[in-house]
């Protein structure tokens, strides 16, 4: 189970970023488009994860795709910082932070076959860099 958090990040990215990405989703688990209302606390939450996992460009352009959505209502300064998070979109970096998503999730088995060496290549180095 997702919670808001995750569920809003995925609708801001969009649907055609996900599809372009090594996880594809099948059209009936694609994210719907309405943002679900959230607290600053958890629009705060949101800003850090994508922070954290440098996705901040997609979220920008969620931001600016979704502004007539009556539930896109971070406070005046938030909303600001997230706009900010313009920048060059990394592929890779969404790439990882769905594989994240998944991994949370339990739906590693759902992965196309591309996505999954990308995770096994990064859990060889992982082994790899331990054994060193």
């Amino acid at each position: 189970m997702e919670n808001i958090i995750i569920r809003n990040i995925l609708r801001l990215i969009g649907n055609d970023a996900i599809n372009g990405s090594a996880i594809g989703n099948d059209a009936a688990e694609q994210p719907e488009t309405r943002i679900e209302p959230m607290t600053d606390w958890k629009w705060k939450l949101l800003m850090e994860t994508a922070q954290q996992y440098g996705i901040g460009p997609w979220i920008a352009d969620g931001m600016q795709r979704l502004e007539g959505d009556f539930f896109l209502q971070p406070s005046p300064i938030l909303r600001q910082q997230l706009v900010a998070m313009q920048g060059d979109k990394e592929p890779e970096r969404l790439k990882r932070f769905l594989l994240q998503v998944d991994r949370q999730h339990g739906l590693l088995h759902r992965m196309k076959r591309e996505s999954l060496r990308v995770y096994l290549s990064d859990f060889i180095n992982t082994v790899k860099n331990i054994e060193e």
